[in-house]
């Protein structure tokens, strides 16, 4: 069939089948795995019927008024269940600041805030509200930082 190349249709058939398999490796295949959640981690925690992790590569203590992206992981099968995740920065008795959306892929979930130029009295709080599919809020805290 491929008689007519002579001796180099050996090469020819090696570069037709290693370079889709090298550009997926190189290219695509890091899209499929799971972002590394940094150094700082909160959680396991419950929250509705759900267990979720959060992530940050931010070091503690957390730096006044600087942008952090924090990553949330809930369990597998969960993500489907949800309609809406939301990230917000406040103190103990609840959010200050507006609300972000996480938005990503289940792995991969992902929003940026930005820290206040002044922390709460009582220390910060990263809080997490989750709704499910019939309309149903939760809502957790952590703390991080005073």
């Amino acid at each position: 069939m491929l008689d007519y190349m002579g001796r180099w249709k050996w090469f020819n058939v090696l570069m037709v089948t290693l370079v889709p398999l090298l550009c997926f490796l190189v290219f695509w295949k890091p899209y499929f795995d799971p972002a590394s959640f940094g150094t700082t981690l909160l959680g396991p925690e419950k929250i509705g019927d759900w267990v979720v992790v959060l992530g940050t590569s931010a070091d503690y203590p957390l730096a006044h008024g600087t942008e952090i992206k924090w990553r949330a992981r809930f369990c597998d099968g969960c993500y489907e269940q949800l309609r809406s995740s939301e990230l917000a920065l406040g103190d103990a008795e609840g959010p200050l600041w507006p609300a972000t959306a996480l938005s990503g892929t289940p792995y991969t979930l992902a929003a940026s805030l930005a820290t206040p130029a002044n922390f709460p009295p009582a220390g910060l709080y990263i809080w997490l509200t989750v709704e499910d599919l019939n309309g149903l809020r939760y809502r957790r805290s952590w703390f991080v930082s005073r």
